[in-house]
């Protein structure tokens, strides 16, 4: 049966109380929806940001967690997707703590403003899926990365997320790097230019937001203190009446060097280094950062909160539902509360009656599971995500295994899918499923549904 939002709209006030218990980033925000059709699509579009090789949350997340053949490959994918969260989280916070220094002007950082096209190579988007590619050569913007952070110390370097980074695909983050989202992304830069002690800028080529990094620079005048790396001779033909102007401009194969005998292997050139250290280490003060720029939300996922909004719309205590997200957030409103009662029917029969669930029970839950725990991971709701793997590994060891060989191997793979539930709620403010977690380990230890 198809879903309308005014159902979804209905069944999310019937169950607001739950939905806003289970998760902080619900608690006390008002849940707008900004849909410009009745009809919620079956098919569910997970947000840019998790369609990457190493985040494979449908695949995880629709698998039969059970079966101990499928955990084999289960935890490893749920700890990377984890540790990509977490990486961004960590670049994030570092990016508000350098923020927060340079507002006692005790330290004073270097701005990296990189080219969003050469974080990767080639990117492939259609119906199946999305494919990116990386040729690590000089070029490459996590190159620049790799150099600039070698010389923290001296620099004391920050820059701007993107979740297409290699550095994050590789398990680690580079740069303290601050995230942005597309209805705020202006704000934070021009803060964050107009607070710099010196700017690297990275130009591979002509854009809206080149020209716009470019106007604001000149604007906070910036431009002495800024550095220009040009991809290609032609790139920099395109912006040579302010490369003129700038404390230094040349190719990015002139900027860093790579080693011939091991690719990760980069630093600053000679000239580079000699260039930006002078600029880090001359009399010059910038003024502190606004207080707005240390407190950025560092959301994985983009709040695709819509444009046109009116000036009165408090973001802050907003969590909006648009074309892009909706079906995500039906499954979520949906899901959720009927993993909570059917698991209450399903420990009832259980503890109490002592027998084993009803078919038609396993088949509504499991679903409920997926449905829930895909949404929540499309939402970006950590809190949920770290309750529904909780829920999914205690419902998955309710199905007996009898080689007790496979049952100790089943036994210590879904208490490491609990370590990974833990990690998520270790990413929110209220960290409220630990506990309920740890319940769900001694049950698991001691074999209690046995």
């Amino acid at each position: 049966m198809e879903t309308t939002v005014s159902q979804i709209e209905e069944f999310f006030q019937r169950h607001k109380r739950v939905l806003t218990g289970c998760d902080a980033q619900l608690a006390g925000r008002d849940v707008i929806l900004v849909v410009s059709r009745e009809l919620i699509p079956s098919r569910l579009d997970l947000p840019r940001s998790l369609q990457t090789f190493n985040t494979q949350v449908v695949e995880i997340l629709n698998a039969d967690w059970g079966n101990p053949t499928t955990l084999a490959s289960i935890g490893p994918h749920l700890e990377n997707l984890c540790e990509f969260w977490e990486n961004i989280h960590q670049a994030h916070a570092a990016a508000m703590n350098i923020f927060e220094a340079a507002q006692t002007r005790s330290a004073p950082y270097c701005l990296y403003l990189r080219s969003f096209s050469r974080v990767s190579d080639v990117e492939v988007a259609v119906p199946q899926g999305r494919a990116v590619g990386y040729v690590n050569d000089q070029r490459l913007d996590r190159n620049i990365a790799r150099a600039l952070a070698d010389r923290a110390s001296i620099l004391n370097p920050v820059t701007c997320l993107h979740t297409d980074d290699l550095g994050l695909l590789a398990g680690e983050w580079i740069l303290p790097s601050f995230r942005v989202h597309d209805h705020d992304w202006q704000r934070p830069l021009i803060e964050a230019i107009r607070a710099s002690k010196l700017i690297v800028i990275y130009v591979a080529g002509q854009s809206g937001g080149v020209e716009f990094e470019l106007g604001q620079i000149e604007r906070a005048g910036m431009i002495p203190r800024t550095v220009l790396v040009f991809d290609t001779h032609d790139v920099a033909k395109g912006v040579t009446d302010i490369a003129g102007a700038c404390a230094g401009a040349m190719p990015v194969t002139g900027f860093i060097e790579q080693s011939p005998d091991n690719i990760d292997d980069v630093h600053l050139s000679a000239e580079a280094h000699l260039l930006l250290t002078k600029l880090a280490a001359d009399s010059y003060q910038p003024p502190p950062p606004a207080t707005e720029l240390a407190r950025l939300r560092g959301d994985v996922v983009d709040p695709k909160v819509p444009p046109g909004l009116p000036a009165d719309v408090d973001l802050e205590r907003s969590f909006f539902v648009t074309d892009s997200n909706v079906t995500a957030f039906s499954w979520y409103v949906r899901g959720l509360p009927e993993v909570l009662e059917r698991w209450n029917r399903i420990a009832r029969v259980m503890y109490q009656e002592k027998r084993g669930p009803d078919r038609e029970d396993v088949q509504a839950q499991q679903r409920n599971l997926v449905m829930a725990s895909v949404g929540a991971a499309a939402l970006g709701l950590t809190a949920s995500l770290a309750a529904l793997i909780g829920f999914r590994v205690i419902f998955a060891n309710v199905f007996q295994v009898q080689d007790p060989v496979v049952r100790a191997r089943r036994k210590k793979q879904l208490l490491a899918l609990l370590d990974v539930a833990n990690r998520f709620d270790d990413l929110t403010k209220r960290r409220q499923w630990r506990e309920q977690n740890e319940k769900w380990r001694e049950v698991i230890v001691e074999d209690a549904f046995s």
